[in-house]
């Protein structure tokens, strides 16, 4: 499965620029969701929403 999931991804062609990704199938990705606050006085909110989805998926 993780030879398969690699997938070359092309950023900028003008300059050659290629990256290198994992694509895992959805079933086998550790992560359904993250909870990322954009402002340091969002923490605390950002922990609340983490702790009503993590009931359901893996946050």
């Amino acid at each position: 499965f993780l030879v398969d999931a690699y997938d070359q991804e092309v950023v900028d062609a003008e300059k050659n620029d290629v990256r290198t990704v994992l694509r895992l199938h959805p079933a086998l990705a550790p992560y359904k969701a993250a909870v990322l606050p954009l402002s340091k006085k969002l923490g605390e909110k950002a922990r609340e929403v983490q702790q009503l989805l993590s009931k359901y998926f893996m946050v």
